[in-house]
């Protein structure tokens, strides 16, 4: 490899004067050993990195496909594991360690090869696509991917994608055929059947790297697992040597945790700050962040992601609407004394668990992949991609057309509700309400009269708007989660004598739907085909609706953990809780994302 520029430089000048013989051995191979002493440090690095092939990301990162033991890793050039495997490599043909500097020229001219000579490709964290297959990166010694896609699920050992192994990345099981999701039911303190249904679409969501993906948001007092549940989410998905982090200081801070990760999870939160709400959201559907690069005046660094997300609290921690309508709530109930387990017993039986669980999982996915194309709701949700996906994996585990997409809208509309009670303005908004269908006038005179309703103590709250234009924006925020419950927002001008004048319209409206139509009566609950549907066997020689094996079946009381967590009480059935969820309006869509960061 022709390196003449290289040499020229002062530094390698000095190298090249300092550098002593370069013993290659007793090999015999006189030609050989000539060659050698006739090179610098860095045309011999350089010779020894021939066995790499560079590439670039979409991103514009510089990386190296080297052999490792018999296998390739992918690691980013300039990185302290690159610059390990050129010192490595150097030490084992000739015996002694390279100078620094000559490692970081070779550096800089291999940067310059993946710039302009390498393809473009992409780097992959834990879960890939690649031609309508899902590609999981087990991680393991063998550095074997599973590939998923409608003909069904199987380990190779040369995926045609690129994965990049983080330091605290760790192995997930191979997975089992012929696994059922049953052992892993009562090791995660869910309240219902309900809840269980979307934690498995979740579940099977977080494997498809497209997106984009709700947050999980598990709720409950201290000691209900939640935790616990986190883990066994992050050990299932993606194990990583420090599973539960605490919320990231800055978003750069975050940025760079959803770099090196592919599911975060952020535990035992108490508050969600403004500025972590918003790129929660951007993390959700995806985005990035830019900044400007070290000792450069115009380099730029470009950080995209879209991430899963885990959070855990134990109060109502998302107060936002537009954070609310991307989140799926699962309220876990207490644990009961006579049901806790020692933590060694729970990570005994979870480890057990862990492969039936994931190839019943991947079976799902085959299923839910072969019936995506078929799903035709009449309404979609706010993530309509979720929605559509998670309709599938419902039909693969055997319920009835239309369940998840009911269950789905219920919790959302917890969610929207949940809002409504702890948001200031829109308590105020409907105490405002009451006792009128309509109201009209600016920013300024709703702001006095919502403050006249709550006094001088409400003024005093820190999240009470101080200003019209903050009460504004706020309005904004909330207009989706009030329009679901009755009050439709509209905001226009006056003109006046001299200037415009901004008003708001408030009027008492009939609730809307999922897609913000008029709700003029319940919709058809279609948990009343629950009934109708086949019983679920765990018998994996019987899959039903394409080889889900081992469900609850749907007509048994819901679940209140009586085998591990939970109350041990007799609930509603499935059906019943359906019913009752299709007698409320559904929450409206999200009409105003003016204030997402997007990319």
């Amino acid at each position: 490899m022709h390196t003449g520029e290289l040499q020229s430089c002062d530094d390698l000048d000095e190298i090249e004067d300092d550098d002593e013989e370069i013993d290659d051995g007793d090999s015999g191979n006189a030609s050989v050993v000539a060659d050698t002493k006739n090179k610098t440090p860095v045309e011999l690095i350089l010779r020894n990195a021939e066995s790499a092939q560079f590439f670039k990301t979409e991103q514009g990162k510089l990386c190296a496909a080297v052999p490792v033991n018999g296998r390739t890793e992918h690691l980013r050039i300039g990185s302290k594991p690159f610059e390990l495997w050129l010192t490595h490599g150097f030490y084992i043909e000739h015996k002694r360690i390279p100078p620094k500097e000559a490692i970081h020229a070779a550096i800089t001219q291999l940067e310059a090869k993946a710039m302009f000579e390498g393809p473009e490709a992409t780097l992959f964290v834990r879960v890939a696509e690649h031609q309508g297959s899902c590609f999981i990166d087990l991680a393991n010694d063998a550095r074997q991917v599973v590939q998923v896609d409608q003909s069904g699920w199987r380990i190779i050992d040369d995926p045609p994608v690129a994965f990049w192994r983080p330091n605290a990345l760790e192995p997930l099981p191979e997975p089992k055929r012929g696994g059922s999701l049953d052992p892993l039911h009562p090791l995660v303190n869910l309240s219902s059947d309900a809840d269980w249904l979307i934690f498995v679409a979740l579940l099977t969501s977080y494997f498809r790297h497209s997106g984009p993906f709700p947050l999980m948001v598990l709720l409950g007092e201290q000691g209900c697992a939640k935790s616990t549940t986190a883990r066994i989410v992050k050990r299932l998905i993606d194990p990583n040597a420090v599973p539960l982090k605490s919320q990231p200081r800055n978003i750069e801070d975050g940025a760079i945790a959803a770099q090196n990760t592919w599911v975060m999870v952020m535990d035992n939160i108490s508050r969600l700050p403004s500025w972590l709400s918003d790129w929660l959201c951007v993390l959700s559907t995806g985005g990035g962040i830019s900044k400007r690069e070290l000792y450069a005046n115009e380099g730029e660094t470009i950080i995209g992601f879209k991430r899963p997300v885990v959070l855990n609290g134990i109060t109502e921690i998302v107060e936002r609407g537009d954070l609310a309508d991307r989140c799926v709530f699962l309220h876990l109930p207490v644990i009961p004394e006579d049901k806790r387990r020692s933590e060694a017993d729970v990570n005994a039986a979870i480890e057990l668990a862990l492969p039936g669980a994931l190839g019943a999982l991947l079976d799902v996915i085959v299923a839910a992949l072969k019936l995506l194309p078929g799903i035709k709701p009449p309404r979609l949700p706010r993530m309509a991609d979720f929605g559509l996906w998670g309709e599938a994996v419902g039909q693969a585990m055997g319920k009835p057309p239309g369940e998840f997409i009911a269950v789905y809208a219920g919790n959302r509309k917890d969610a929207t509700s949940v809002i409504l009670d702890v948001d200031p303005v829109a308590v105020q908004i409907q105490a405002l309400m009451k006792s009128q269908d309509h109201w009209e006038g600016t920013c300024t005179a709703l702001l006095k009269a919502l403050a006249k309703l709550g006094g001088d103590d409400l003024k005093r709250q820190t999240d009470w708007p101080k200003t019209a234009k903050g009460l504004r924006e706020r309005l904004k925020r909330l207009a989706p989660a009030l329009r679901s419950n009755g009050f439709d927002f509209t905001f226009g001008d006056r003109t006046g004598v001299g200037r415009k004048t901004s008003l708001i319209h408030i009027r008492r409206v009939v609730p809307l739907g999922l897609d913000n139509q008029p709700k003029d009566e319940p919709c058809e609950a279609p948990a009343r085909l629950v009934e109708q549907s086949p019983p679920i066997s765990s018998d994996p020689t019987q899959p039903v609706h394409g080889g889900y094996y081992g469900s609850v079946e749907p007509t048994q009381p819901v679940r209140g953990g009586s085998s591990y967590y939970g109350s041990g009480g007799q609930g509603d059935s499935y059906s019943s809780q359906l019913a009752r969820l299709s007698k409320s309006s559904r929450p409206a869509d999200d009409a105003d994302d003016e204030y997402d960061i997007r990319c």
